[in-house]
């Protein structure tokens, strides 16, 4: 089963943990996996969150004008 979540994200560093789980010896199972991609996005200027390049909170100062943060 493959899940994707897609949240705001604001550390300088990312965390990934792959799980299994068995329903035998685990000298007896394994796990492959292939084509793992991380993308990652950056926000435009004077944005604070943004997901695929859309702005969806401004720095303080500025306003969300069309997914734009305008002064």
């Amino acid at each position: 089963m493959v899940e994707q979540t897609i949240d705001p994200h604001t550390a300088n560093s990312l965390y990934l943990k792959f799980t299994l789980k068995c329903d035998e010896s685990v000298t007896n199972e394994s796990m492959g996996m292939n084509n793992i991609f991380v993308c990652m996005d950056t926000c435009y200027d004077n944005c604070d969150t943004c997901i695929v390049g859309e702005c969806f909170t401004c720095d303080p100062g500025y306003l969300l004008i069309d997914k734009f943060c305008k002064s």
